[in-house]
């Protein structure tokens, strides 16, 4: 009698968080294992494939390729799933394209880095970035509204910093910076580094970088029409961190 025939297993490799109040982390990712194999199911393949999903922590850093290597080196992974920021995923990728040869599916690479045509060692028919960063869409936003309106000034009040990674603001930052360079036009930015702006940062942004007058005691109720007579002032496009509304208003 003929031995059955083994479902093909598929070993994906998670590197994640345990466990983030910031980032995406393995509790989003645990769930899909029972999914995929469902899906299998209903569709008649669980016979040929089976998923089964590793997690090894990973935060931003690169150190994240360490396990991604052992696990490589070991026979243990056919793709890798995760890489919570640039910092970790950029390692993981660029062996996977240049030596590994395994997919990566990343949802911590949404700086420009690898969306840079240039950059062909990110850019490869094995790495998929998925993300719900909207920096992208964002940048090519404005620069139509620069274009459009023949606009050369910006001004960009955010936080470099939120949690235990860059947000999506710093990210737009860079890419809003990189385009402008490109195009000749004036951007300038005002890190607050704590992501608490106080009286005396908004002073600072507004009478020294954007022009404005910003004088008499306002108490945190009233600093929102102060971005709306921003308009009036030497920046013709403001950009405020809204992600951190909630320290301005």
């Amino acid at each position: 009698m003929a031995a059955l025939k083994q479902p093909l297993p598929y070993r994906l490799l998670c590197l994640l968080p345990n466990q983030s109040n910031y980032q995406f982390d393995m509790r989003y990712i645990l769930p899909s294992q029972s999914l995929i194999n469902a899906e299998l199911t209903k569709r008649g393949l669980a016979d040929q494939f089976s998923i089964n999903i590793s997690f090894e922590a990973s935060t931003c850093s690169n150190l994240a390729a360490v396990p991604a290597m052992q696990y490589y080196y070991s026979g243990w992974v056919d793709g890798f799933v995760g890489l919570p920021c640039p910092e970790s995923c950029s390692q993981v990728v660029q062996y996977s394209n240049a030596i590994w040869n395994k997919p990566v599916v990343s949802i911590g690479s949404v700086e420009s880095t690898f969306r840079d045509p240039e950059k062909i060692k990110y850019r490869n028919k094995i790495f998929a970035r998925v993300s719900f960063d909207s920096g992208e869409l964002m940048r090519s936003i404005l620069k139509r509204i620069f274009i459009t309106n023949n606009w050369s000034r910006f001004f960009g009040l955010y936080s470099w910093n939120y949690g235990y990674t860059k947000d999506g603001c710093s990210l737009l930052m860079m890419d809003l910076n990189k385009e402008w360079q490109a195009m000749g036009k004036k951007a300038e930015f005002m890190d607050t580094y704590g992501g608490r702006f106080s009286d005396q940062d908004l002073h600072t942004a507004f009478t020294e970088k954007i022009g404005t007058d910003y004088s008499g005691k306002r108490n945190r109720f009233r600093k929102a029409p102060i971005c709306i007579e921003m308009r009036f002032c030497g920046a013709e496009i403001f950009y405020l961190d809204m992600f951190l509304s909630g320290s301005i208003f």
